[in-house]
């Protein structure tokens, strides 16, 4: 997998495409290959969001489910993720 663009030069793309630019001169100004750019350009056409996925509704334990589920684990090394999560609701 390629390395990810920086936000910076997303929006770069972008406001040299809505300043009329050609997708080669955009090349040309931010050295970066015509398939990273035309994917970017692609992204901001369909209204997709430029910046990273946030994650939603994150379950975050208290310190005292934190301790629980470390002494779980260390007490019994085949506990899975699934089933502690399920006795702590």
């Amino acid at each position: 997998m390629g390395a990810h663009t920086a936000l910076k030069e997303r929006q770069l793309v972008i406001n040299h495409v809505n300043n009329g630019n050609s997708l080669r001169e955009i090349i040309e100004i931010i050295q970066r290959s015509h398939s990273t750019d035309q994917h970017i350009v692609e992204m901001y056409r369909k209204g997709t969001r430029l910046t990273g996925n946030v994650r939603k509704n994150i379950k975050k334990f208290t310190a005292c489910e934190g301790r629980w589920i470390l002494r779980q684990i260390r007490n019994n090394r085949k506990s899975r993720a699934t089933k502690l999560a399920a006795k702590i609701k």
